[in-house]
């Protein structure tokens, strides 16, 4: 049986995220989504900072960090698990520390590097998790992952992978007109379904 896709009729949503929740979280998912409700149409807003969450540049927000109060619901989406990566083997080489820019410093991320001494030895410095993942994989370097971003690299038995103590928060915020919008509605369902995966105890 058909779904009933009257709602959803030539909309037109627009989601911000990072870079990363966009290609590793949202897009595997999002053919399928958008197959389902043809009258749908998603357009990413993507940048590796929190896009400004006015009513003019986004209808739905993945944060990750929790905002300030503002005009617009917010809702916890998941903790996700993150991973420290390094080399397996005993390389002849110091592996490259891969470190955040200092104003994300107070992420988890960033305090694990800093308990290890590691921050102040990094040697690739950026916000980009791609570039991240891209030097860890060349067996060379060390970093500090979310899972959905290294899934391929725990199964790389030349790497070994420790799981932090702290996890990340990931945040929904919704403008508060669409929160009885049928079409946000079934967006927001599908957010939550592809973040189910990243909440589990």
């Amino acid at each position: 049986s058909m779904l009933d896709t009257s709602f959803t009729r030539n909309k037109r949503l627009r989601i911000a995220s990072t870079n990363a929740v966009a290609a590793e979280v949202l897009s595997p998912r999002a053919g399928h989504f958008l197959v389902q409700n043809p009258g749908l149409t998603l357009q990413f807003l993507t940048s590796s900072e929190n896009v400004k969450f006015s009513r003019w540049e986004a209808d739905l927000a993945i944060r990750l960090r929790k905002p300030d109060k503002g005009d617009f619901a917010i809702s916890k989406l998941a903790d996700v698990r993150l991973y420290f990566i390094e080399p397996a083997g005993d390389s002849a080489a110091e592996p490259v520390v891969c470190a955040y820019p200092d104003e994300l410093d107070q992420i988890p991320e960033a305090q694990f590097l800093k308990s290890r001494g590691l921050q102040a030895r990094a040697r690739c410095i950026t916000d980009n998790i791609g570039v991240i993942r891209t030097l860890i994989q060349g067996h060379l370097a060390v970093g500090v992952l979310p899972e959905y971003s290294c899934e391929a690299l725990l199964d790389d038995r030349r790497l070994r992978a420790t799981l932090l103590p702290k996890r990340r928060d990931v945040w929904l915020l919704v403008q508060n007109h669409l929160k009885r919008d049928g079409a946000a509605r079934v967006a927001i369902d599908w957010v939550r379904s592809c973040f189910q995966d990243f909440s589990r105890g």
